[in-house]
Formats: structure tokens, C-alpha cells, sequence
């Protein structure tokens, strides 16, 4: 039987949330500006979400 080994695991969550903003603006360009402006300020619920797991790394044994 093999013996257990500390490794050290990335897990990455990937998660997508939509909001709708309502802004005033000139034109298009200018309202993707503006809610872009906004948007890191509003708490955004996350309903689902994805987990994978990215790098491995076999821990160093100290010496124990």
C-alpha cells in the first residue's frame, strides 16, 4: 500500500452573475463606459458556481 503524500491543490471557483444597469449616456460606447464605472460598486449574488481544480504541487518532505 502506497503511502499518503501531502500535496497542495488550486481550486479555482468560476462564477457568472448578470445585473442590469440603467444609466444616461451620449451614445452605446459611452453607456458600456458608465455601467462598466459602476458595477465593481454593486454586490452581485451568486446563484451557481463552477470549481475546478488548477495546479498540483507534491508538498517537500522537511525531513520528518
Amino acid at each position: 500500500m502506497r503511502q499518503e503524500r501531502e500535496y497542495e491543490v488550486e481550486v479555482v471557483r468560476i462564477a457568472c452573475a448578470c445585473q442590469t444597469f440603467r444609466v444616461k449616456a451620449r451614445n452605446v460606447t459611452e453607456a458600456r463606459a458608465k455601467a462598466l464605472e459602476i458595477a465593481p460598486n454593486e454586490v452581485f449574488s451568486e446563484h451557481d458556481a463552477e470549481y475546478k481544480t488548477g495546479s498540483v504541487v507534491q508538498v517537500e518532505d522537511s525531513g520528518g
